[in-house]
Parts: C-alpha cells; sequence; structure tokens
C-alpha cells in the first residue's frame, strides 16, 4: 500500500511536469466517469514523516481520519489487539481500545462534526466474527456489538463507518448468509 502512495504520488509529480499540451487525455468509458485531471489532484510532492510507534509484535491495519482542528486520529491493531492513537491534545497519546483474548482486526474510522471519535472493527475468528462500534463521543470509550458476521474467511470482510451531521453512525460490512456473499448496513 505504501508503496502504491509513493508511486502514485511520482506519477502525479511526472504529469504535472509535462507541458499542458502533451498531458494524457482521459477517455471516458460508457458508464464510467474519466479519472481526475493531473491539475485536479493534490500537488503535495512531500509528506511529514512521524513514526508513531515502534514494536517487536506486528503492527498492522492503520486508518486515519483528521478532525476539524487538523489532528490526525488513527486506529492499528497491536499484536491483535485493537489501538487508537491521537495527537489532538499536542502530544502522541495510545489507547487500547479493545485487548482481550480474541483477535480484534480491520479497524474503519471516522470523525463526526463535534469532533468525536467514531470506529468499527471485528473481533473473533471465522466463520463468525463480532462487528463492534466504539466511540469517544460521551468523553470517554464505549461500544457496543452491531452483528455476529458470518464469513467463511476473515479476507471477505471489509467495511467502514460515516457519521451523518446529527451525530448517527452509519456501518457497511459484508457478510455470507451460507449461499450469498452479502453487505450490510447499520445506523
Amino acid at each position: 500500500m505504501i508503496m502504491l502512495k509513493i508511486l502514485s504520488t511520482m506519477l502525479v509529480a511526472v504529469l504535472l511536469a509535462l507541458p499542458p499540451g502533451s498531458r494524457p487525455v482521459a477517455q471516458e468509458a460508457e458508464g464510467i466517469a474519466p479519472p481526475l485531471e493531473p491539475a485536479a489532484l493534490s500537488t503535495a510532492a512531500t509528506f511529514t514523516i512521524t513514526q508513531l510507534t515502534d514494536n517487536a509484535q506486528e503492527d498492522s491495519e492503520p486508518v486515519v481520519a483528521v478532525d476539524s482542528g487538523g489532528k490526525a486520529h488513527i486506529a492499528y491493531t497491536h499484536d491483535g489487539d485493537l489501538h487508537y492513537i491521537t495527537d489532538a491534545s499536542g502530544t502522541w497519546i495510545t489507547t487500547t481500545i479493545a485487548g482481550d483474548a480474541v483477535e480484534e482486526f480491520k479497524p474503519s474510522i471516522t470523525v463526526d462534526s463535534f469532533d468525536a471519535v467514531h470506529l468499527t472493527y471485528y473481533a473473533g475468528e471465522a466463520p463468525s466474527v463480532d462487528l463492534y462500534y466504539a466511540s469517544n463521543a460521551g468523553g470517554t470509550w464505549g461500544g457496543e456489538l452491531i452483528e455476529t458476521v458470518s464469513i467463511p474467511n476473515v479476507y471477505y470482510l471489509g467495511g467502514g463507518i460515516a457519521v451523518d451531521g446529527a451525530g448517527l453512525a452509519y456501518v457497511v460490512y459484508a457478510t455470507y448468509d451460507g449461499e450469498d456473499y452479502e453487505i450490510g448496513l447499520r445506523y
């Protein structure tokens, strides 16, 4: 994923360096919108790199959201536990959201208009895993089980979370009913 991001950044930089008349032109396929023109893409060619963790055990599946003040909110898994890290206070602080005997994985994150953080994540092992929701909207972290999801392999799992202007969370996820793969929405 990092290599893909680096390559796409390099491609944008190369395309932006071409004179406007020599840039490739996107062709619209039937029913498919053309990609953005290079001038419409971000021209940021440099990034600030901050190392957030340095562990002997696996840190993986990081996801990020940014609040209205430009502060980062990151969820990731560390050795099977779900962690949250933020610099909202001006200093990077890590909190364990879920850390028990069950492995947590595939987090999703968003920040609402009140700068509260909302997460979803899975816990357990296929063929039956639990989908959880957690938030610090009340000032401290709290959460609940959304649904037990059937899936033959955890690699088929995925999902996301968004929050509307009233603070209502919308969770999308994948499941399998024994015959068909399905996408579900909870709110």
